[in-house]
């Protein structure tokens, strides 16, 4: 925090430009204070009169700015700069009083690329009025922070969607735009400050859309920053693999040497913050001189992603004594701590230049021997979209016309549709149904051949899904029902019955796909994609790609290398050999067979066979081989129970049905299965699973387990094989999985 080249020592300039109630730059007044006595500051930071210069060049208000634009927060930030100047100072205030603090309450994000420093203006402003050169000043102190070269910029900006306009992105950040990072022939070229905007290839024009706010103080820093000063941020982690971000790291990595990086969370992980219980922020720290890296210079490098307790995150780099409590210790619960030495965190050593040969140059932080496996993917093979174009799910607007079943739908569409009671619905899609009725443009009609089944993203795994729902796909009544009117229906690839499901679950780490052989459509979701057969995929290779993305292999290049990239990374097909594909392909659908026997026994609630006719799950009200059904005569039976008694030989549901267990039934099992039941049997069915009442449920399900698995290895060795991976190899991405 002190520079030495010269017989006078001079501060440095510093500056937090988010600085919120100023604790970065209360804790480099402390660092000063420690540097300037060459006394160590005791854990309480409780320093006074260290300071013993106040020349008025000298002074440490005049080397430390912040800017805030939330006003509580200026003021707090004063406060506490005030106190800490006091704290250095000590008896030196006596004679001479602070008078300046250095924070400001501005956006920072404005600039005003027209000012010019006035070493003048104290004189110029002389014989004005008080109150008019003191605004005036302030206004010129104000403009003079926001313009001059610092340099060290530290800080926690701000998090959080934000649209900036194109004169902010251009002034700030032209570098992490996708058109300053193309010549007019649409080729790759580094960025150069004033160049004309270039052509941005159709693959890359979503690149480079940043619209997290926290991105915008990377080229605020870049712009204050003086050549060979030092920018320390602590930030979300999303810049770190997130394709957005490709030429911003990009830029980073070329003109920047990058001291520390240090990660605290899987990308955008929304548990296990260091700033719980307050945020869910997945965090990570950089540090980084002004001035471009040596050839052979090394990153610091400490990846704290897969520790799962927030404790060894924080002991990682800290020596802390914390408070006694018998639950998961979170940052609230430290007493006291001390950072321990550099020499005594376990950084690992990543030479800078590799990130540069990363795809999308992203900031992987495995060891060398994952990286040679990781290059060896990328080599052969290509993002999803070079082929393969993905279709969105429904945006249904409200899930109101998301249903259990059929019934349930209609129900909802004579309320909203028939009889226009909107009270049901949300304000997005009652101003779309108003405007709709508005252009006649509404069929109030109850069309049975426009209900289809409808898939959220929760239920989506890997080669399969759990439950689905019911809307009703009428494009003039959702919001965006994704139908094409140009498209005639028959050729729509929403009403293709064969997908493949794509969901990328970010924060899980994981691409999961299935392949549907059944008329359904997905929720609309950035991350929920689908693709249809068409001319340039057949229907095998949907069960072949569904195989590939969710082997091990293409989920640790996603983890590493693509985590936030819904555009995966596929081998090229048209290279794989035909003998290859064809397993793959096999295998491929008998996980997807399976996995679709196993959920319909999890989730079928009615009459279920297996593939060989055996009975699975059967209405109560069915006789069976397991049992059979006597109702009492009448002309009206009763179907509502109360109250189910069981007897040696029977069991009975009512007054009007009573259940005979056959000979090799047990009844006790079968009445554990149905005594809690009540309600009317008609409305809601009794259904007994019989694999249950034979206590082999658990067995058939992992027996179907064993056979996925074994399904499941083959397809991540045959994957490994299209990549040319060695069994070494192999392990090394089984194990990280």
């Amino acid at each position: 925090m002190y520079l030495c080249n010269t017989s006078d020592k001079d501060y440095l300039k510093i500056i937090d430009p988010a600085c919120g109630s100023g604790t970065f730059l209360t804790e480099a007044i402390l660092q000063i204070n420690e540097i300037a006595s060459g006394t160590k500051i005791n854990q309480d930071g409780k320093v006074y009169g260290f300071i013993k210069d106040r020349k008025t060049e000298k002074r440490i208000e005049d080397s430390i700015f912040g800017l805030e634009l939330n006003p509580l927060s200026k003021s707090i930030a004063d406060i506490n700069l005030f106190f800490s100047m006091i704290q250095a100072y000590g008896n030196y205030t006596n004679s001479e009083n602070i008078d300046l603090i250095n924070i400001y309450r501005t956006n920072s994000l404005e600039i005003n690329n027209n000012f010019k420093i006035d070493n003048d203006i104290e004189e110029k402003l002389m014989f004005v009025k008080d109150e008019i050169r003191n605004s005036r000043m302030y206004k010129y102190n104000l403009l003079k922070a926001k313009n001059q070269k610092y340099d060290i910029i530290v800080g926690n900006p701000p998090y959080g969607s934000t649209k900036g306009d194109s004169y902010i992105q251009n002034t700030l950040i032209p570098f992490a735009l996708p058109e300053h990072n193309f010549d007019a022939e649409g080729n790759n070229t580094d960025f150069h400050k004033g160049a004309s905007k270039g052509k941005v290839p159709k693959h890359e024009k979503n690149i480079g859309k940043l619209n997290d706010l926290y991105a915008y103080f990377f080229g605020l820093s870049d712009t204050l920053c003086r050549d060979n000063g030092i920018i320390a941020y602590i930030t979300s982690n999303t810049y770190l693999t997130i394709p957005t971000y490709k030429w911003l790291r990009k830029y980073l990595l070329q003109n920047y040497t990058i001291d520390y990086l240090i990660n605290f969370n899987e990308v955008s992980e929304k548990t296990n913050s260091m700033f719980f219980p307050d945020a869910g922020i997945a965090t990570n720290i950089i540090i980084m001189r002004k001035t471009p890296p040596s050839k052979n210079h090394v990153i610091n490098v400490l990846d704290l992603s897969k520790n799962t307790e927030i404790k060894d995150k924080f002991e990682a780099f800290s020596e802390i004594n914390w408070v006694k409590t018998n639950s998961k210790v979170n940052k609230n619960h430290i007493k006291d701590f001390k950072i321990k030495p550099l020499e005594k965190i376990n950084f690992k050593h990543i030479p800078q230049k590799d990130f540069l040969t990363n795809k999308n140059y992203t900031f992987s932080l495995k060891e060398h021997t994952e990286k040679m496996i990781l290059d060896k993917i990328a080599s052969k093979g290509e993002l999803l979209s070079t082929n393969y174009k993905p279709s969105m799910g429904v945006d249904v607007g409200d899930l109101i016309f998301v249903q259990k079943n059929e019934k349930n739908l209609k129900t909802i569409f004579n309320k909203v549709i028939i009889h226009k009671d909107f009270s049901l619905i949300k304000k997005t899609l009652k101003s779309h149904l108003i405007s709709q009725f508005s252009k006649n443009n509404i069929d109030t009609i109850f069309d049975k051949d426009k209900v289809v089944k409808f898939l959220y993203q929760k239920d989506m795994q890997a080669y399969t899904y759990d439950k689905v729902y019911y809307t009703y796909l009428d494009k003039n009544i959702l919001w965006r029902a994704r139908i094409d009117g140009k498209v005639p229906l028959h050729s729509n690839p929403i009403f293709s019955k064969e997908k493949l499901l794509i969901l990328e679950r970010r924060d899980k780490e994981k691409i999961v796909t299935s392949v549907t052989d059944e008329l359904l459509v997905p929720q609309h979701g950035g991350r929920f994609m689908y693709i249809s057969p068409s001319k340039d995929i057949s229907v095998d290779e949907l069960y072949l790609l569904s195989g590939i993305i969710n082997s091990n292999v293409t989920q640790f290049y996603y983890r590493y290398r693509s985590l936030g990239n819904k555009d995966i990374i596929i081998p090229k097909l048209r290279m794989i050999d035909l003998s290859l594909k064809n397993e793959i392909i096999s295998l491929s659908k008998k996980v997807h067979e399976l996995m679709y026997e196993r959920n319909r026994y999890l989730y079928v609630e009615d009459n279920l066979y297996s593939k060989n006719g055996e009975i699975i799950k059967a209405n109560i009200l069915n006789t069976t081989n397991y049992w059979s059904v006597k109702f009492e005569d009448s002309l009206v039976i009763d179907y509502t129970v109360e109250n189910i008694e069981k007897e040696s030989d029977k069991i009975i549901l009512n007054d009007a049905i009573t259940i005979f267990p056959s000979n090799g039934t047990d009844i006790s099992n079968l009445y554990s299965l149905i005594k809690d039941y009540k309600g009317h049997l008609i409305d809601s069915p009794l259904i007994v699973d019989i694999y249950k009442m034979k206590n082999i449920s658990a067995n058939y399900i992992e027996d179907i387990r064993n056979q996925v698995n074994t399904y499941f290895d083959n397809i991540n060795i045959l994957t490994a094989e299209i990549y040319k991976l060695s069994s070494k190899d192999l392990e090394i991405v089984n194990n990280s999985n």
